[in-house]
């Protein structure tokens, strides 16, 4: 190796200079020179400066769309979610129409059931009250007329007798008059048949009572005369009124309804039966 050179260093290019007297290659934007380029081929900037064109200007950005994300199209949003066909959207609302029709057929049913319930209460309630006055009945004709001879009540010696019994007859008949009046007035829906039978057959048979009494308080001989209207009257109440008992049943209706009709009917026929008299019904 001759003295000046560097182990590794090629010959130097032709009128490429030289510094510090060795052949090293110096750039020559190291050293302000500026070779010519060949045609084509672009001139690099040297660092720290800025590329421009010739006219001094900064050379123009490639134009045209920027890059897009494969999979995805230029201007659009996110990806949609998949949409549920049109027939699949049909079965869903008629299925939700349908649960919602069962639920309110579930509390119509039960709104209808609580209804029923409470209109039976009220004719429990009210056939009882009739019952108690029809009871009072009996149980004073029982003590004013034991033994007596009906026949004998339009004899003046029996006058006294006669008008008990006549007042007996007015105050008993008032109170199942009045007993009756509430059973009328009792309020049921249209709908519901078999209450409002039961309500109309024992209504026939409160007012039944309230005839036989009547004609007691116009004669007291009549007290004691057989009404056949009370007894077919109260058992035809009491196939209405178990037949209009709303199942499940509430407010011990089952009950209350073996305490009313249990026994032989409460009719007039009993309480001739309890003072030892028995006369046919009069003629009509």
């Amino acid at each position: 190796m001759s003295e000046g050179t560097q182990s590794g260093a090629g010959p130097a290019e032709p009128g490429s200079p030289k510094v510090d007297g060795t052949n090293a290659w110096v750039s020559p934007s190291r050293v302000g020179v500026t070779l010519p380029q060949p045609p084509g081929i672009a001139q690099s900037p040297a660092p720290g400066t800025q590329a421009t064109s010739s006219a001094g200007s900064r050379p123009p950005m490639a134009e045209g769309p920027p890059p897009v994300a494969p999979g995805t199209h230029p201007g659009a949003g996110p990806p949609d979610k998949p949409k549920r066909s049109s027939g699949a959207r049909t079965a869903i609302i008629a299925g939700g129409v349908m649960m919602g029709l069962a639920i309110l057929g579930i509390l119509v049913v039960i709104a209808d059931w609580g209804m029923r319930s409470y209109e039976m209460n009220g004719l429990l309630t009210a056939i009882e009250s009739s019952e108690e006055a029809m009871i009072d009945a009996r149980v004073g004709l029982q003590v004013l007329g034991s033994g007596v001879d009906p026949q004998a009540l339009s004899e003046p010696s029996s006058a006294e007798l006669a008008a008990e019994l006549q007042a007996h007859a007015e105050s008993s008949r008032d109170d199942v008059e009045a007993a009756g009046r509430t059973v009328a007035e009792l309020s049921v829906a249209s709908w519901h048949s078999s209450v409002a039978e039961a309500r109309t057959q024992y209504l026939s048979h409160n007012r039944a009572w309230v005839a036989y009494l009547d004609a007691a308080a116009e004669d007291p001989a009549r007290f004691f005369v057989d009404y056949p209207d009370i007894d077919s009257t109260w058992q035809s109440a009491e196939v209405s009124v178990r037949k209009a008992v709303p199942d499940p049943t509430v407010f011990d209706m089952d009950e209350r309804i073996e305490s009313i009709f249990e026994g032989e009917p409460p009719g007039q026929g009993e309480t001739l039966q309890a003072t030892g008299l028995a006369f046919p019904a009069p003629a009509v």
